[in-house]
Protein backbone atom coordinates (compact mmCIF):
# COMPACT_ATOMS: atom_id res chain seq x y z
CA UNK A 1 0.00 0.00 0.00
CA UNK A 2 1.21 3.51 -0.78
CA UNK A 3 2.35 5.69 2.10
CA UNK A 4 0.41 8.86 1.28
CA UNK A 5 -2.61 10.16 -0.62
CA UNK A 6 -3.55 13.50 -2.15
CA UNK A 7 -6.79 14.99 -0.77
CA UNK A 8 -8.60 17.59 -2.87
CA UNK A 9 -11.80 19.45 -2.03
CA UNK A 10 -13.49 20.55 -5.29
CA UNK A 11 -16.32 22.98 -5.90
CA UNK A 12 -17.50 24.10 -9.34
CA UNK A 13 -14.07 24.67 -10.88
CA UNK A 14 -13.87 21.75 -13.32
CA UNK A 15 -11.05 23.20 -15.42
CA UNK A 16 -8.96 23.91 -12.33
CA UNK A 17 -9.62 20.42 -10.93
CA UNK A 18 -8.58 18.76 -14.19
CA UNK A 19 -5.38 20.79 -14.27
CA UNK A 20 -4.73 19.79 -10.67
CA UNK A 21 -5.24 16.09 -11.35
CA UNK A 22 -3.24 16.15 -14.57
CA UNK A 23 -0.33 17.80 -12.77
CA UNK A 24 -0.38 15.17 -10.02
CA UNK A 25 -0.26 12.39 -12.58
CA UNK A 26 2.52 14.14 -14.47
CA UNK A 27 4.76 14.09 -11.42
CA UNK A 28 3.54 11.08 -9.41
CA UNK A 29 2.81 7.45 -10.32
CA UNK A 30 -0.76 6.57 -11.25
CA UNK A 31 -1.07 4.27 -8.24
CA UNK A 32 -0.56 7.09 -5.73
CA UNK A 33 -4.10 7.52 -4.35
CA UNK A 34 -6.00 10.74 -4.97
CA UNK A 35 -9.29 11.47 -3.19
CA UNK A 36 -11.52 14.22 -4.59
CA UNK A 37 -14.65 15.35 -2.74
CA UNK A 38 -16.93 17.39 -5.03
CA UNK A 39 -20.01 19.20 -3.69
CA UNK A 40 -20.79 21.33 -6.73
CA UNK A 41 -24.18 21.48 -8.45
CA UNK A 42 -22.79 19.52 -11.38
CA UNK A 43 -19.96 17.00 -11.32
CA UNK A 44 -16.58 18.41 -12.25
CA UNK A 45 -15.65 15.04 -13.78
CA UNK A 46 -17.77 12.93 -16.05
CA UNK A 47 -17.86 9.17 -15.52
CA UNK A 48 -15.71 8.62 -18.59
CA UNK A 49 -13.00 10.97 -17.32
CA UNK A 50 -12.40 9.41 -13.92
CA UNK A 51 -10.26 6.61 -15.31
CA UNK A 52 -7.87 9.12 -16.87
CA UNK A 53 -6.30 9.89 -13.51
CA UNK A 54 -5.18 6.52 -12.17
CA UNK A 55 -6.05 5.62 -8.58
CA UNK A 56 -8.76 8.23 -8.09
CA UNK A 57 -11.58 8.03 -5.56
CA UNK A 58 -14.06 10.64 -6.81
CA UNK A 59 -16.71 11.27 -4.16
CA UNK A 60 -19.85 13.24 -5.02
CA UNK A 61 -21.82 14.69 -2.12
CA UNK A 62 -24.99 16.71 -1.81
CA UNK A 63 -24.71 20.30 -2.97
CA UNK A 64 -22.57 22.72 -0.95
CA UNK A 65 -21.63 20.68 2.11
CA UNK A 66 -18.77 23.14 2.56
CA UNK A 67 -15.01 23.00 2.86
CA UNK A 68 -14.93 21.56 6.35
CA UNK A 69 -17.37 18.70 5.79
CA UNK A 70 -15.81 17.93 2.43
CA UNK A 71 -12.33 17.68 3.88
CA UNK A 72 -13.58 15.48 6.70
CA UNK A 73 -15.15 13.15 4.15
CA UNK A 74 -11.84 12.98 2.30
CA UNK A 75 -9.88 12.24 5.48
CA UNK A 76 -12.37 9.52 6.46
CA UNK A 77 -11.91 7.93 3.03
CA UNK A 78 -8.09 8.07 3.25
CA UNK A 79 -6.50 4.64 3.61
CA UNK A 80 -2.88 5.78 3.88
CA UNK A 81 -0.98 6.82 6.99
CA UNK A 82 -0.26 10.28 5.61
CA UNK A 83 -1.88 12.68 3.17
CA UNK A 84 -1.18 15.91 1.32
CA UNK A 85 -4.02 18.44 1.44
CA UNK A 86 -4.53 20.82 -1.44
CA UNK A 87 -7.30 22.82 -3.07
CA UNK A 88 -8.59 22.24 -6.59
CA UNK A 89 -6.76 25.31 -7.93
CA UNK A 90 -3.36 23.91 -6.95
CA UNK A 91 -0.97 22.17 -9.34
CA UNK A 92 1.97 19.89 -8.65
CA UNK A 93 5.36 20.80 -10.13
CA UNK A 94 8.71 18.94 -10.25
CA UNK A 95 9.58 20.45 -6.85
CA UNK A 96 6.49 18.93 -5.23
CA UNK A 97 8.61 16.29 -3.54
CA UNK A 98 6.33 14.79 -0.92
CA UNK A 99 8.97 12.28 0.10
CA UNK A 100 11.00 15.18 1.51
CA UNK A 101 8.19 16.15 3.88
CA UNK A 102 7.22 12.70 5.15
CA UNK A 103 10.28 12.11 7.37
CA UNK A 104 9.25 15.12 9.47
CA UNK A 105 5.81 13.67 10.22
CA UNK A 106 6.72 9.98 10.07
CA UNK A 107 8.66 10.11 13.32
CA UNK A 108 5.69 11.61 15.18
CA UNK A 109 7.69 14.69 16.13
CA UNK A 110 5.40 16.83 13.98
CA UNK A 111 1.82 16.33 12.81
CA UNK A 112 1.75 18.83 9.94
CA UNK A 113 4.42 19.95 7.49
CA UNK A 114 3.44 23.07 5.52
CA UNK A 115 4.34 23.37 1.86
CA UNK A 116 5.63 26.33 -0.11
CA UNK A 117 3.02 27.74 -2.51
CA UNK A 118 3.97 29.62 -5.67
CA UNK A 119 1.38 32.16 -6.82
CA UNK A 120 1.96 33.63 -10.28
CA UNK A 121 5.50 32.33 -10.08
CA UNK A 122 6.33 34.01 -6.77
CA UNK A 123 6.73 32.17 -3.44
CA UNK A 124 3.90 32.85 -1.00
CA UNK A 125 5.78 32.73 2.27
CA UNK A 126 3.27 32.57 5.09
CA UNK A 127 3.08 31.04 8.52
CA UNK A 128 1.75 32.34 11.81
CA UNK A 129 1.79 32.08 15.57
CA UNK A 130 -1.56 32.23 17.38
CA UNK A 131 -2.57 32.97 20.94
CA UNK A 132 -6.12 32.88 22.26
CA UNK A 133 -6.89 35.62 24.78
CA UNK A 134 -10.44 35.01 25.94
CA UNK A 135 -12.62 35.73 22.93
CA UNK A 136 -9.76 37.27 20.97
CA UNK A 137 -7.33 35.28 18.84
CA UNK A 138 -4.07 37.14 18.35
CA UNK A 139 -2.35 36.15 15.11
CA UNK A 140 1.21 37.15 14.39
CA UNK A 141 1.91 36.32 10.77
CA UNK A 142 5.22 36.12 8.93
CA UNK A 143 5.98 36.45 5.23
CA UNK A 144 9.76 36.55 5.21
CA UNK A 145 11.69 33.93 3.20
CA UNK A 146 13.03 31.16 5.39
CA UNK A 147 15.86 28.71 4.81
CA UNK A 148 15.19 26.35 7.72
CA UNK A 149 12.23 24.58 9.32
CA UNK A 150 10.33 26.75 11.75
CA UNK A 151 7.64 25.80 14.24
CA UNK A 152 4.31 27.47 13.62
CA UNK A 153 0.70 27.43 14.79
CA UNK A 154 -0.78 27.96 11.31
CA UNK A 155 0.31 27.32 7.73
CA UNK A 156 -1.37 27.50 4.33
CA UNK A 157 -3.86 24.87 3.16
CA UNK A 158 -1.12 22.94 1.40
CA UNK A 159 0.47 20.54 3.85
CA UNK A 160 1.47 16.97 4.56
CA UNK A 161 -0.08 15.48 7.69
CA UNK A 162 -0.58 12.36 9.74
CA UNK A 163 -3.98 10.94 8.85
CA UNK A 164 -4.80 9.60 12.30
CA UNK A 165 -4.16 12.94 14.00
CA UNK A 166 -6.29 14.96 11.57
CA UNK A 167 -9.05 12.34 11.63
CA UNK A 168 -9.28 12.84 15.40
CA UNK A 169 -9.11 16.66 15.29
CA UNK A 170 -11.24 17.20 12.16
CA UNK A 171 -12.64 20.38 10.71
CA UNK A 172 -15.89 21.76 12.12
CA UNK A 173 -18.60 20.63 9.68
CA UNK A 174 -20.66 23.73 10.50
CA UNK A 175 -18.05 26.03 8.95
CA UNK A 176 -18.54 25.97 5.19
CA UNK A 177 -15.97 28.75 4.80
CA UNK A 178 -13.75 30.61 7.24
CA UNK A 179 -12.49 27.30 8.56
CA UNK A 180 -8.76 27.97 8.41
CA UNK A 181 -8.01 29.63 11.75
CA UNK A 182 -10.60 27.51 13.54
CA UNK A 183 -8.99 24.27 12.29
CA UNK A 184 -5.51 25.23 13.44
CA UNK A 185 -6.84 26.36 16.79
CA UNK A 186 -8.48 22.94 17.14
CA UNK A 187 -5.19 21.30 16.23
CA UNK A 188 -3.36 23.49 18.73
CA UNK A 189 -5.82 22.80 21.55
CA UNK A 190 -6.73 19.16 20.96
CA UNK A 191 -3.67 17.93 19.18
CA UNK A 192 -0.07 18.61 19.99
CA UNK A 193 0.88 22.28 20.38
CA UNK A 194 4.12 23.14 18.64
CA UNK A 195 3.93 20.16 16.33
CA UNK A 196 3.24 22.09 13.15
CA UNK A 197 6.30 22.70 11.01
CA UNK A 198 6.45 25.36 8.32
CA UNK A 199 8.20 24.45 5.11
CA UNK A 200 11.87 24.54 4.32
CA UNK A 201 12.17 26.82 1.32
CA UNK A 202 14.72 28.06 -1.19
CA UNK A 203 18.09 27.24 0.40
CA UNK A 204 18.55 24.38 0.78
CA UNK A 205 15.82 22.65 -1.24
CA UNK A 206 16.01 19.40 0.71
CA UNK A 207 13.00 19.08 2.96
CA UNK A 208 10.65 21.31 1.00
CA UNK A 209 7.50 20.53 -0.91
CA UNK A 210 6.26 23.06 -3.42
CA UNK A 211 3.11 23.54 -5.45
CA UNK A 212 1.52 26.16 -7.68
CA UNK A 213 -1.81 27.84 -7.00
CA UNK A 214 -3.67 29.28 -9.98
CA UNK A 215 -6.76 31.38 -9.28
CA UNK A 216 -9.48 31.14 -11.91
CA UNK A 217 -11.89 34.08 -11.43
CA UNK A 218 -14.22 32.83 -14.12
CA UNK A 219 -14.81 29.69 -12.11
CA UNK A 220 -15.54 31.48 -8.86
CA UNK A 221 -14.27 34.58 -7.07
CA UNK A 222 -11.77 34.40 -4.27
CA UNK A 223 -13.29 34.39 -0.80
CA UNK A 224 -13.07 37.87 0.78
CA UNK A 225 -10.44 38.21 3.50
CA UNK A 226 -13.09 39.13 6.06
CA UNK A 227 -14.84 35.83 5.41
CA UNK A 228 -11.68 33.78 5.46
CA UNK A 229 -10.76 35.16 8.87
CA UNK A 230 -14.11 34.49 10.55
CA UNK A 231 -14.53 31.65 13.05
CA UNK A 232 -17.70 30.64 14.80
CA UNK A 233 -16.30 28.69 17.74
CA UNK A 234 -13.87 31.45 18.68
CA UNK A 235 -15.91 34.68 18.38
CA UNK A 236 -14.35 38.07 18.80
CA UNK A 237 -11.79 40.22 17.06
CA UNK A 238 -9.05 38.61 15.00
CA UNK A 239 -5.89 40.55 15.72
CA UNK A 240 -3.14 40.34 13.13
CA UNK A 241 0.30 41.02 14.55
CA UNK A 242 1.24 43.09 11.50
CA UNK A 243 -1.33 45.76 12.33
CA UNK A 244 -0.99 45.94 16.12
Amino acid sequence: MKEFSFLVKAYERPRALKRCLASIREHFPRDVPVIVVDDGRRPSLEDGEIGNYGDLNYIRTEYDVGLSAGRNIAVDACLTDYFVLLDDDFEAIPETRVERALPWVRTGAFDVFGGLVLVNGSPNYYWADMEQRGKVVAIRSFRDPIDRPVKADLVLNFFAARTEVIRNIRWDDRLKLGEHVDFFLRLQEGGAPGRILSRLADQPRAGSIEGVQRRSPREGPAVPEAVRRTTRDHPGRMVDGRSE
